[in-house]
Formats: C-alpha cells, sequence, structure tokens
C-alpha cells in the first residue's frame, strides 16, 4: 500500500469509528470493532490515535466474559464546537454546538431590516457575542455553517431570490464570512440544510428518500432523492 492509500485508509478508519462512537457510546474496542467491521487491531490503533489528540475519551468499564475488564469510550464533545446560524427573514438565530451535537449556547434576535453587509454584521456580533458567553476561544470554533433563504450561488457565493432580507446578491457571502472567522464558511439554503440534518441524525437517518417542507416566513422544500441533495439545473429545487 503506497502513501496515498495508506492515508485515505487511516482516514476511511477514523471516520466510521467516530461515527460508531457518536450513535453508540459508550462503547469497548472490541464491540466497536465488531460495530465497523474493522479488526481489533486497526479499531485499537484508531482509538489510541484518537485518544492522544483528545478527540475520544474512556468513560468507565465492562466486566463479564473471559479476561480484563474492557474500557469504554466516547466522542470528546468539548474537544472542538461548531457554529451554526440560522438566518431568516424576521429573525436570525446563532447557535454552538459540541461535538456529540449537543447546543451550547443559543441565542435569536430579529433580522437586521437594512440587509445587505449589515446582516452578517449583524451575524459576526452574535457569534462574538455567544463564543464570549459559553466562555468558548474562536480557535475552537473548527466549523461554520449559515442557512439562509433563496437560492446560494456556488461559484459567486452570492445569494438570491431573498425578498426579505436585501442585498445579499451583491457580493459574496462566504467570503465576506470568512474573512472575520479566519476560516471557511459554508452557507447553504436553509430547507436544504434541514433535510441533510434529518437525514443524518434524525426522522430520515435511514431513508435513501425525504422531503422536508418548510412553513415560515416563505415557504421551501429541500429534497433527498436515492441519498443525494436535489438542488436543481439552477440550484433552486424546493
Amino acid at each position: 500500500m503506497n502513501a496515498d492509500h495508506a492515508s485515505l485508509a487511516k482516514q476511511f478508519s477514523r471516520r466510521i469509528v467516530a461515527e460508531a462512537l457518536l450513535h453508540n457510546a459508550p462503547i469497548s474496542r472490541a464491540d466497536l470493532a465488531r460495530a465497523t467491521g474493522l479488526s481489533k487491531q486497526t479499531t485499537s490503533l484508531v482509538i489510541a490515535d484518537l485518544e492522544a489528540g483528545g478527540w475520544v475519551k474512556p468513560v468507565g468499564v465492562v466486566t463479564g466474559g473471559v479476561g480484563r475488564n474492557a474500557v469504554t469510550y466516547e466522542i470528546a464533545g468539548d474537544a472542538a464546537f461548531s457554529l451554526g446560524v440560522d438566518l431568516g427573514g424576521t429573525k436570525v438565530t446563532a447557535a454552538i454546538a459540541n461535538l456529540v451535537g449537543e447546543i451550547v449556547v443559543e441565542t435569536t434576535e430579529p433580522t437586521d431590516p437594512r440587509g445587505g453587509r449589515d446582516v452578517l454584521r449583524q451575524i459576526r456580533a452574535l457569534a462574538d457575542r455567544i463564543c464570549a458567553d459559553a466562555g468558548i476561544k474562536s480557535e475552537r470554533i473548527r466549523s461554520v455553517v449559515v442557512g439562509t433563504p433563496g437560492v446560494v450561488d456556488p461559484a459567486s457565493g452570492a445569494v438570491a431570490l431573498v425578498p426579505n432580507i436585501k442585498g445579499l446578491s451583491d457580493f459574496s457571502v462566504p467570503k465576506a464570512l470568512a474573512e472575520h472567522f479566519g476560516r471557511e464558511v459554508a452557507v447553504e439554503n436553509d430547507v436544504n440544510l434541514a433535510v441533510l440534518g434529518e437525514a443524518w441524525q434524525g426522522s430520515a437517518r435511514d431513508c435513501r428518500n425525504a422531503a422536508f417542507l418548510s412553513l415560515g416566513t416563505g415557504v421551501g422544500l429541500g429534497l433527498i432523492v436515492n441519498g443525494t441533495l436535489v438542488r436543481g439545473a439552477a440550484g433552486a429545487a424546493g
């Protein structure tokens, strides 16, 4: 196996072990191996690597059977955090979640009626405030995702067809936010994010096809068909 293949194999193993921990913790290495299909040796190496990096922690032991007691593990929820922003026509919500999806802090306020870059300044101020409230340093925010009404142009980053928030089509929203947060910011249609969330952790988790209907300031529909988010030819499906 060459270096590239070995690196990909390591990333794959880390990912499936992390997913198994997320859904089955606390869990022993032997049970992780059974759940993931990896060998016991590979599972032990991955756990040791993740534990050394602070991503996984031991939480107890299980007894029974022959041999030594087995240590159980779980994701270290406070190892890193994600910032999510729900930008709506009437209100904007910002929240920080830990690695296991628990909301640490959340706040909501009316959307700045001036729109455009004033709304982005509002998002940045909200994010800074909740980080301070939760005592979380900005460098511990490892991902930033903004859900917005309308259609996000993947090439320009402009957000079009948002009648309740003017001015978002005049510039690259992801780029403008990335300059503040110091990292790449994902900007996606809010209902698309909702259906992806349901497919990942919610009621559509085991479904190949799903629809999410949103009724709020506007009406939107997120679609997953054969396990893939449907965007449409112009990115405006739903």
